[in-house]
């Protein structure tokens, strides 16, 4: 069979929860948060595929996004947090000769962050990593 190498590029869209966040610092300080959030980075692609046969494709692709970032500003204080993932994707193929395909798979993504909080002079900084689980429907 054939197979191909491929790249894919485009903006993915992320919500940090910037506003609830605002809001617990708020609601744990006592004190008037204003807060700046991005929507959104780069994300990219590569991939290889195999052609099984005719009909059958075997697909697996790694990703990687750019940062998404989040400030907070309250008195004496402020927060930044940034968040970028990445991970793989395996897929097959099934295409018919009228040239009509249907794709299912799965993937693994892994959403790292750092976060720094400064109180008047001082900074602390914390980096972290979690699996976000998908959202239920």
């Amino acid at each position: 069979g054939e197979s191909h190498i491929g790249i894919d590029g485009g903006y993915g869209f992320y919500d940090t929860g910037a506003q609830a966040t605002a809001q617990n610092i708020a609601n744990t300080s006592g004190s008037t948060v204003t807060y700046t959030s991005d929507y959104g980075t780069w994300v990219g692609r590569i991939y290889a595929d195999y052609s099984i046969n005719d009909n059958l494709i075997a697909e697996i692709g790694y990703f990687i996004s750019g940062e998404v970032n989040a400030t907070y500003t309250l008195s004496g204080a402020s927060a930044e947090e940034a968040y970028s993932a990445n991970g793989l994707d395996f897929a097959g193929v099934y295409k018919d000769d009228s040239g009509l395909f249907f794709k299912g798979g799965i993937h693994q993504s892994t959403v790292e962050g750092n976060a720094s909080v400064t109180i008047g002079d001082g900074n602390i900084n914390q980096d972290f990593t979690f699996i976000k689980p998908a959202k239920k429907k």
